[in-house]
């Protein structure tokens, strides 16, 4: 018997934090596939310890499968389909609800076990260049989940002078948030590939990030993460390495233009075209504006002293 898992959306944190119910099936001797929705999702088929493989969902067809065989779309439940997520009626029934513990409810009502208390490491290999680092993570896929330039390089020289080394991850070309601390002067390690940023995330002291794939993938590593949220976050995993900064309400346009964005009514994504928005505000007007650097600096080393990473996976 073979099962086949799709995460709970397309991109990249979206299969980060589904990972528990992907290990559950393994952890139980099935032969366990990756439905990968998107790009965003390809190759770490190799570092999820025990996995058969990898099939991008435009070439999965269900229909296909043995008689003993299993998929589970973990879009597919009345969690996902009947509600967008953050707005007011979903928040009306679920405001204490995150996203382990919508993951937790999905995954138990199609009879499946995962541990969402204790995370399992993707496997890793050792980069020098990385140890003893700050990973700084700035880059998204929409720049309404950015914290300002300006934030950031003050945060870079208060981390300097209490003798952290900030280094960023991404690809400048690809994200102007990244690109803009590059060209600040602040160090940068290429990381072409999600096996090249698992990599080097693994090996740093600590991370601190905007709401992104990269970021979930730090608290995945056990790296002790300080993690940077527009308001009402969903997808806040809370660890005792992992200290949450919410910012202040997002202004009404922001908001519109986020449900203007929903896509709960799709269980599946072969024909779907992601899209994105921006804030028109000034970097000073952003809601993430309201995370200073210096909340930052103040969590940081709380979470640092709760550094678990010795105690599940392999690698390093």
């Amino acid at each position: 018997m073979a099962s086949y898992v799709a995460p709970i959306s397309w991109g990249l944190g979206d299969l980060i934090v589904s990972l528990p119910v992907i290990q559950g099936l393994i952890a139980r001797g099935e032969e366990t596939y990756l439905v990968t929705r998107s790009y965003l999702q390809e190759g770490l088929g190799d570092r999820i310890l025990g996995l058969a493989g990898t099939v991008p969902e435009n070439e999965f067809d269900a229909s296909t499968l043995g008689e003993n065989d299993r998929y589970y779309n973990l879009r597919e439940h009345p969690l996902q389909t009947d509600y967008w997520w953050g707005t007011p009626e979903f928040e009306q029934l679920f405001a204490d609800h995150t996203i382990n513990d919508l993951l937790a409810i999905i995954a138990k009502d199609l009879g499946l076990r995962a541990d969402f208390d204790r995370l399992q490491k993707l496997d890793y290999q050792g980069r020098p260049d990385a140890m003893g680092s700050t990973i700084l993570i700035a880059g998204s896929d929409g720049d309404y989940k950015c914290w300002g330039t300006n934030n950031w390089l003050s945060l870079i020289s208060k981390l300097k002078s209490t003798g952290f080394k900030p280094i960023v991850v991404g690809q400048p070309e690809k994200s102007p948030a990244v690109k803009a601390l590059i060209d600040a002067g602040t160090k940068w390690i290429e990381t072409r590939t999600l096996t090249d940023a698992l990599d080097v995330i693994s090996c740093a002291v600590c991370a601190i990030g905007v709401d992104t794939g990269l970021m979930h993938m730090a608290v995945q590593q056990h790296v002790p993460t300080v993690t940077l949220y527009r308001n009402r976050p969903i997808y806040v995993r809370s660890y005792e390495y992992v200290a949450a900064l919410t910012a202040k309400p997002c202004a009404q346009e922001c908001i519109e233009k986020s449900f203007g964005c929903r896509t709960n009514d799709l269980t599946e994504f072969k024909a779907f075209v992601p899209q994105t928005w921006s804030c028109t505000l000034n970097e000073t007007d952003r809601c993430l504006s309201s995370i200073s650097p210096s909340n930052v600096m103040a969590v940081l080393h709380s979470v640092i002293k709760h550094d678990k990473r010795s105690a599940v996976g392999v690698g390093g």
